[in-house]
């Protein structure tokens, strides 16, 4: 139930390419590149990158009858969701949403996984420290195309 680098690095690769390609995707879409789209596929990649990792644990952790943290996570998931959902809504600018249903995505699998792994004592990522800077590394890397491509949406005059 542990990631090898050449899945790291194939889900990296894939979430960037959907990076990138996210203008194109706009305005194949809407007939227009919107900012608001490249961000939000932007944003929501990073969650969804950070909730693939923890998926072999969670399915590992599901096949052998243990649904406790899994649930705990999906439970957080709509709690975290509901309550960012709200606050931003209320009091920051719409813009901004997409963001904090990610947080809430990325929260709830996260705390599945490391749940699960407590509870098999398993080590996906391996005891290096050296993996926690290359997966650092590997997360302000998507972060950096995401930023890079809402930037290059914005100055070639997205709407």
């Amino acid at each position: 139930a542990g990631l090898s680098g050449n899945t790291v690095l194939f889900s990296i690769l894939l979430y960037s390419l959907l990076i990138i390609t996210s203008p194109l995707l706009s305005f194949f879409l809407l007939s227009e590149v919107l900012p608001i789209f490249t961000f939000s596929v932007s944003v929501l990649s990073l969650a969804w990158g950070i909730a693939t990792f923890g998926l072999p644990t969670q399915l590992f952790a599901r096949a052998v009858g243990i649904f406790k943290w899994s649930i705990l996570g999906q439970w957080s998931l709509v709690g975290f969701g509901t309550v960012f959902t709200y606050a931003i809504q209320n009091w920051f600018a719409e813009f901004w949403l997409v963001a904090g249903i990610s947080i809430a995505i990325a929260v709830g699998h996260l705390l599945a996984m490391f749940g699960e792994t407590r509870i098999l004592e398993l080590n996906p990522f391996g005891t290096s420290p050296k993996i926690l800077l290359i997966l650092s590394i590997l997360f302000f890397l998507v972060l950096g195309v995401g930023v890079a491509s809402y930037s290059a949406v914005l100055h070639f005059g997205g709407t």
